[in-house]
């Protein structure tokens, strides 16, 4: 037992045990962990979801994050032992196209001769749009790119919660971005600044960040550098 996790060699893996919920309590602590056994000697990462009930936005940017820095390294991640809950989660958000899903750990043996080599793995990721409340906070993860020609619906149509105050954007991921791209993020800024609630940002990389300035979006939402600082200008940290 490593941690909140159990990792051990498997099948000439790294198998990772995930806990019963990843959320924006625990994500880091995993992410540090997992990240931690990452390199070109140790590229193949399982993730186990046998015991995990819950998967939250937070969760998600984590796994978006460790499959890139695989991906730098040479390697691949799959996830077995997926629940048809949070299969359909992963799948609403196309992460399947990016790294293989099995619902258990046998049919992941069955197929261990392949599924390194599977053209899907090898996509990069398009744009990615996951929306959950979590602890009163409307976390949202934007990854990939946010450009025009992809498939940005999910992102456009997010509708506001009058209840909520406070949405938190985590840019980490967030690889480029375009005018067309703007002018959705722009309304969306808009529908929050409309119902009294307020936009923050972290995590934006300095293209990003920069496009921000330029198209004027800062001016609709706070700006921190690291989520840390996000949390605490919502007493949330």
């Amino acid at each position: 037992m490593n941690g909140i996790l159990s990792i051990e060699q498997k099948l000439g893996y790294t198998w990772i045990v995930l806990p019963d919920s990843i959320h924006m309590d625990n994500y880091r602590q995993l992410e540090a962990e997992i990240g931690g056994r990452v390199s070109e000697s140790a590229n193949r990462v399982v993730l186990d979801f046998c015991n995990t009930k819950a998967l939250y936005s937070s969760g998600i940017g984590m796994m978006i994050r460790l499959r890139r820095r695989l991906s730098e390294v040479g390697g691949r991640m799959c996830c077995v032992n997926v629940s048809g809950k949070i299969r359909a989660l992963l799948e609403s958000v196309r992460l399947d196209t990016i790294f293989p899903i099995y619902s258990t750990d046998v049919e992941f043996e069955i197929s261990q001769d392949d599924v390194w080599q599977q053209k899907l793995s090898e996509q990069n990721v398009d744009f990615v749009f996951v929306a959950q409340i979590e602890d009163t906070v409307y976390r949202i993860n934007c990854s990939g790119q946010l450009i025009t020609g992809l498939d940005l619906q999910a992102f456009k149509s997010f509708k506001c919660v009058e209840s909520i105050s406070w949405y938190v954007f985590d840019l980490t991921g967030l690889e480029v971005m375009d005018s067309f791209g703007a002018q959705i993020f722009m309304e969306v800024l808009l529908r929050i600044k409309a119902q009294n609630s307020t936009a923050i940002a972290y995590g934006a990389q300095p293209q990003v960040r920069d496009f921000l300035s330029i198209m004027s979006i800062d001016d609709h939402l706070v700006l921190c550098d690291n989520e840390r600082l996000a949390l605490e200008a919502i007493g949330k940290a």
